[in-house]
C-alpha cells in the first residue's frame, strides 16, 4: 500500500461506494474491499459529519445450479435461464443509499467497472446517472482493466465526478491518493 494523506472534507459529505462482485469474482471482490477500507482510513470521519457504505449487488442473490441434462439442448436451456444482477440495480442501490437520510450533506457514489456495458445496461445506466443528478449525488467511476470502455462510464460521472483508471487490480491501490483528493475537494464548492 503506498501512503496517503488523510483528508477532512470541509462540508458534511456521505460517500457510498457500488461494487459489481456479479462481473468482478471472489478474489477481485477482496482487493476492490480493501481498496476502500485503505480510502475510508484516510478520511478523518471524527465529528460524524462523514460517512461512508458500500453496497453490492451480489451473484443474483441465490446460487445457481443448473439441473441434469439429458440432451445438448436441455442443457442449453437452462443455462440460458441464469441472469446476471443488472447494473442499472447497483447504481440505483448506490444512489438511493447516498441520498438516505441526511439532507444537509455533499452525496458521493464511487462505482467500479471492469468491462463494456452493452447497449441496454448503457442506457438503463444513463438514466440512473440522470436521476443521481437530480438528487444532487456526485458519481465517480474507477475503471479496472482493458475490457473498459471509458466513454462510457466518463458519460456516467456526474456532478463533478471523475473518472479513474487503473491498468489492473495490483495497480488499483495508485488511486487511492486520486480519489481521495477528489472526494475530498467535491465539497469545497458548497
Amino acid at each position: 500500500m503506498q501512503y496517503i494523506l488523510g483528508c477532512t472534507p470541509r462540508f458534511p459529505l456521505d460517500i457510498v461506494f457500488a461494487l459489481d462482485t456479479a462481473r468482478v469474482g471472489a478474489t477481485h471482490s477482496k482487493t476492490i474491499l480493501q481498496f476502500i477500507v485503505n480510502v475510508s482510513s484516510n478520511i478523518n470521519m471524527a465529528s460524524g459529519d462523514v460517512t461512508v457504505a458500500t453496497v453490492s449487488n451480489g451473484c443474483a442473490g441465490e446460487s445457481f445450479t443448473g439441473e441434469p441434462g439429458t440432451n445438448p439442448a436441455s442443457v442449453k436451456a437452462d443455462l440460458a435461464s441464469y441472469e446476471t444482477p443488472r447494473f442499472d440495480h447497483l447504481m440505483r442501490s448506490m444512489r438511493i443509499k447516498a441520498v438516505d437520510g441526511r439532507r444537509e450533506t455533499k452525496h458521493v457514489g464511487v462505482i467500479f467497472i471492469t468491462d463494456r456495458l452493452s447497449p441496454v445496461e448503457y442506457d438503463k445506466a444513463r438514466r440512473e446517472m440522470m436521476r443521481a443528478r437530480y438528487q444532487k449525488t456526485a458519481i465517480f467511476g474507477v475503471g479496472i482493466g482493458d475490457l473498459v470502455d471509458e466513454t462510457q462510464i466518463r458519460a456516467l460521472t456526474a456532478l463533478g465526478g471523475y473518472y479513474m483508471h487503473a491498468f489492473n487490480y495490483k495497480s488499483l491501490p495508485e488511486l487511492s491518493a486520486q480519489l481521495l483528493y477528489h472526494m475530498c475537494m467535491f465539497g469545497v464548492d458548497k
